[in-house]
Formats: structure tokens, C-alpha cells, sequence
């Protein structure tokens, strides 16, 4: 002992994780140590355990990285989290066994770049068509198909549009044949596949007919240019070599991207 106070390593440990794994702010983490040992810590005390725990875990940080940045499948979402009165935001790049996460005060390119894993990754980034996505990440693209089956729901129960349902139960039939196929193969039978296939494309051919691109607007002074169609329109997986599903889309949503054996979410 060389101070007349000195914490040890499994204090400071326990510090950090009622703080920052268990979200208990810095004033209550002070309260607690003071009711579990009638000694409460000071929260600098507390902030300094935190990031000699971030020096200690920051090899590892960047092992997971580099994992992610060579895994075939990351998942990617960000949801907003109030940091000092303002919003900020935590950025997630995950496997079923890696996961990063970014905080940052922006939502979009900025902090995805700065997390440093999607502009160098080679795999599918799976995530929830935020456009911000597609400018970071040049590889190839999924899109989840939970948020998907969410926005049908709405189309079905919204505008009564028949094919959303269709879509909702096909959907569905295809991700539980893949957990069927999966524990032997890991891919569908070629019958299977074209089945799927065929019944897709049937489905979105009633969901294009139900949605038709809007008529392009005047043109002003003799100048304008064609309208496009929306660009949630139809979606492709770009460099992928993996067959894509095409998607059908409304104004409202997109729908999947995705690998031929397989759905997201």
C-alpha cells in the first residue's frame, strides 16, 4: 500500500460495470459502493477506472476490428442514446460472436468511418437501408428483413394491399426452410430455390402493379430532367457474387436484398 486510499483491481472493475455495463449513472454508482460497503467512491474515482479498463481492453477492441473487417456477414444498426443533455449516437458492427461499438455525436458517414470497420470491410453489411450505409461500406449490400416484414405489416394494414400479406408469409416460409436445411446443408435443394423464385417474382410483379412509379413533373422553362423512379425502387447487391433477390418496393418501404438460401433478421 503507498496511499493512505487505494482501490484495487476487482473494484475498480466492479466500478466499471455497475457504470458502464449496468448504465447506473456516476452520482448512483457513488451511492451504491457507499450502501454495499460504507465507502462511497468518488465519481472521478469511477471515470478513471473506466478508461484505464478501455487502455487495458484496447488490443483486444482492435482484434475485433480486424475480425469484422474479414468476416463474409456483419450486421450493422445505430440507435440514438443521451449523452450531457444531447443526443448522441452508439453505432454497432456485429457477428453472432463479435461485437464493436461506436459512440459518437453524429448518426450518419462521419461516425461510421470513424468506427473504422465498414470502410475497410469485405463482406455483406446487413442493416436497415439507412442511406448512410451504402456511401461508407462500397462492398455489397443486404437489407433486413425484420425491418421489412415490419413495413409490410403497414402496407397490409395500411392500404390493404393483398401482396404485402403474400410477401409476409413468403418470407417467412423461406427463412424457415433455411433453419430447416441448416443443420445438414448450407444451401437449398435447386427445386426449392427456383420454387421460391418463381413465387417471388409473382409477388412482386402484384406489388409493382399495385404501386406504379409516379408521372414525372412538368418540366420548367423547356429544361428539366426525366424523373427517375423512386430509388427504393429495386434494389441489387452490387459486387456480390451471391444471387440476389431483386426487391419490390412502394414509396413508402423497401424490401429485401438478400442471399438466394437465405434471409436476414
Amino acid at each position: 500500500m503507498t496511499q493512505p486510499t487505494q482501490y484495487g483491481p476487482r473494484i475498480k472493475a466492479q466500478a466499471t460495470y455497475f457504470n458502464v455495463y449496468q448504465h447506473i449513472p456516476l452520482a448512483r454508482t457513488r451511492e451504491t459502493f457507499g450502501d454495499l460497503y460504507g465507502h462511497p467512491l468518488e465519481e472521478d474515482t469511477i471515470r478513471h477506472a473506466n478508461s484505464r479498463i478501455e487502455e487495458e481492453v484496447a488490443p483486444t477492441t482492435q482484434e475485433i476490428q480486424r475480425q469484422l473487417c474479414d468476416s463474409d456477414v456483419v450486421h450493422c444498426d445505430e440507435t440514438g442514446l443521451r449523452a450531457a443533455g444531447k443526443l448522441h449516437w452508439v453505432h454497432v458492427a456485429s457477428t453472432p460472436t463479435l461485437p464493436h461499438y461506436t459512440f459518437h455525436p453524429k448518426r450518419g458517414s462521419d461516425a461510421m468511418i470513424d468506427g473504422g470497420i465498414l470502410p475497410r470491410m469485405s463482406g455483406i453489411a446487413v442493416h436497415d437501408f439507412w442511406r448512410s450505409y451504402f456511401k461508407v461500406h462500397q462492398g455489397a449490400h443486404a437489407l433486413c428483413n425484420a425491418h421489412h416484414l415490419r413495413d409490410l405489416i403497414f402496407i397490409h394494414e395500411q392500404y390493404q394491399q393483398a401482396w404485402a400479406a403474400e410477401m409476409i408469409d413468403l418470407l417467412l416460409e423461406i427463412k424457415d426452410a433455411v433453419d430447416q436445411a441448416r443443420p445438414t446443408q448450407d444451401h437449398l435443394s435447386a427445386d426449392l430455390l427456383a420454387d421460391f423464385e418463381h413465387r417471388y417474382a409473382e409477388v412482386l410483379a402484384r406489388g409493382f402493379a399495385a404501386n406504379p412509379p409516379p408521372d414525372p413533373p412538368p418540366k420548367k422553362n423547356g429544361e428539366g430532367r426525366s424523373n427517375p423512379r423512386p430509388r427504393t425502387s429495386w434494389i441489387a447487391s452490387g459486387t456480390t457474387k451471391r444471387k440476389s433477390w431483386p426487391s419490390c418496393t412502394t414509396s413508402v418501404f423497401p424490401l429485401t436484398t438478400t442471399r438466394a438460401s437465405e434471409t436476414c433478421g
